[in-house]
């Protein structure tokens, strides 16, 4: 089965390769639904490498979050995605570090310069066609000030550092995933916002309460 990507959402993941330490290999996670990915989020590089010539995403620390986020936006994690700075195809590393991750497909991302060539493969080392669609684009916003809106383009962009580039009021749950907001998201999601207060949250989830505030904050949750 092909993977189908977004081209506006190519383009985003081509633009935080360049915009900053182009040299360096980065990568991170892509979500979505199906085969189509929806979603990508920047992963830091967990490689031992101290010039980060090799990317590894480390599934015991991220795959939790990854999930999370995921489930955020109704997907699932479909894949990663790595760059290769030199421009290199696919290689025998690659191959022996795919065969280690157990989401389905594999991303690689060669940068000629001028250009980004996208290689897939699954986890058998097998290419996988992937297809560009704008299918889902049609009536959506463009980039305006670096800003990407979330509901209106039906997907979202993050920083390496957690921040979404969004101005929808809803995305704000994903501004900043930490383990705090995460379990102060767990607990309240289902509740009837009535009732969902950080005195409460705290007592539940046994977070100390100004922690509890700050997660408040960064969920929207301020006058709860």
């Amino acid at each position: 089965m092909p993977l189908i990507i977004p081209k506006k959402l190519r383009a985003l993941v081509e633009s935080y390769v360049m915009s900053h330490k182009r040299g360096e290999e980065k990568g991170g996670f892509l979500m979505g639904r199906e085969n189509t990915i929806l979603s990508f989020l920047p992963v830091p590089n967990y490689s031992s490498d101290s010039h980060t010539s090799t990317y590894f995403i480390n599934p015991s620390a991220t795959r939790s979050i990854a999930d999370e986020v995921a489930a955020m936006v109704g997907g699932k994690v479909l894949g990663d995605v790595h760059t290769h700075p030199d421009g290199t195809v696919p290689s025998e590393q690659d191959g022996r570090y795919v065969r280690g991750l157990s989401w389905p497909y594999h991303v690689i991302v060669a940068d000629h310069g001028d250009r980004f060539e996208w290689y897939c493969v699954d986890n058998s080392f097998r290419g996988v066609l992937l297809t560009e669609t704008d299918q889902e684009l049609e009536g959506m916003m463009e980039l305006v000030a670096g800003e990407l809106s979330m509901f209106d383009m039906g997907r979202f962009f993050v920083t390496p550092k957690g921040e979404l580039l969004s101005t929808k009021k809803e995305a704000l749950p994903l501004i900043e995933v930490d383990p705090d907001v995460l379990a102060v998201w767990r607990w309240g999601k289902d509740m009837n916002a009535y009732y969902v207060n950080a005195a409460a949250c705290s007592r539940a989830t046994k977070i100390p309460y100004p922690r509890v505030r700050k997660a408040f904050k960064k969920l929207d949750w301020g006058k709860r």
